[in-house]
């Protein structure tokens, strides 16, 4: 069994940037998704700046390694690139770039989730730990008595938390060769009683689609 990793302040961060981000269209093709912009400014820039303020200063973005010579040109301090063929997973991806992290913890990120996690607060609970969000409907709901339509309700809450893509993670947590953390990882660490949930409520958007970037552009 994983043993937890508790009350340390990770100082070094993966951010997951391998997968294919196909419903984002042509600009998947020419951009990983750390690269993509929201009101001119690349999702790896607002997740490097948040990790500073926590004073994460090493950083290692895994990558396609036909993106190479794209991030080297925007390469910025303290970035170290983990290169890969073609993606295998979440957590295939991860522990590729876990060659390069040097202490027991990490903070680990999905490239397109944006948020402003307080980490000294998801430290405190140690690892692993998973940060987790009110989970809203993608669609608006009708509210009825029997057929009659009493109201309409546009995306509301609902009763269910959702992962945002922002976990913190011990380094010798198992992983596969080939797989996801949240299909492979996650639900093996939970039936083992390790897992652990920091409730976030603050801000938080996530770019998959054209839309998304529209809309977290609204909101930024």
């Amino acid at each position: 069994m994983l043993a937890r990793k508790v009350g340390r302040v990770p100082k070094e961060a993966v951010i997951l940037s391998a997968g294919e981000g196909l419903r984002l269209g042509a600009i998947s093709s020419i951009l990983p998704k750390c690269l993509i912009e929201v009101k001119g400014k690349p999702l790896l820039q607002y997740q490097m700046d948040h990790l500073r303020q926590f004073g994460i200063t090493k950083v290692v973005v895994a990558v396609q390694n036909r993106f190479e010579t794209v991030m080297r040109l925007g390469m910025q301090d303290g970035v170290t690139l983990s290169l890969e063929d073609e993606p295998h997973g979440t957590a295939a991806t991860l522990k590729q770039a876990l060659k390069y992290i040097e202490g027991e913890t990490l903070m680990v990120i999905n490239a397109d989730d944006i948020a402003d996690i307080d980490i000294n607060e998801v430290a405190n609970l140690g690892a692993p730990t998973i940060c987790i969000y009110p989970a809203r409907s993608n669609f608006g709901v009708v509210h009825l008595d029997g057929n009659e339509v009493l109201s309409f309700e546009e995306k509301p809450s609902l009763p269910y938390h959702t992962s945002l893509g922002w976990y913190h993670l011990s380094t010798d947590t198992p992983l596969p060769d080939v797989g996801s953390l949240e299909r492979d990882v996650f639900p093996d660490l939970a039936a083992q009683g390790v897992l652990r949930a920091h409730y976030h409520g603050g801000f938080w958007v996530t770019i998959n689609t054209l839309k998304d970037i529209k809309e977290a552009e609204e909101v930024l």
